[in-house]
C-alpha cells in the first residue's frame, strides 16, 4: 500500500469517525434534555432542565484527535516516496 492510498483511507475513516462522534454527542444531549424534562414533570415543579455541567477539555479531545488524524493523512497524501 503506497502513501497516497493510506492517506486517503485514513482521511475517509477520519470523516466517518467525525460523523459518529457528532451523532453520539447529539444523542447524549437529547437524552439529557429528556431526563431533565421527565424530572421536572415527575417532581411537579415544571422545571425542564437539570444542571449537568460540562467538561470542556474532555469534550474537545475527539475533535483534536480527528484533526491530528486528518493532518497525518494529508501528510501521507502529499509525501512522495523516493
Amino acid at each position: 500500500m503506497n502513501n497516497r492510498v493510506a492517506g486517503l483511507l485514513l482521511l475517509g475513516l477520519s470523516f466517518l469517525t467525525a460523523v459518529i462522534v457528532y451523532a453520539l454527542r447529539e444523542l447524549i444531549d437529547s437524552i439529557k434534555d429528556s431526563a431533565g424534562y421527565l424530572g421536572g414533570v415527575i417532581s411537579g415543579q415544571g422545571s425542564s432542565s437539570l444542571a449537568w455541567g460540562s467538561n470542556i477539555i474532555l469534550s474537545n479531545v475527539p475533535i483534536y484527535l480527528l484533526l491530528l488524524a486528518i493532518s497525518i493523512s494529508i501528510y501521507l497524501i502529499w509525501n512522495k516516496k523516493e
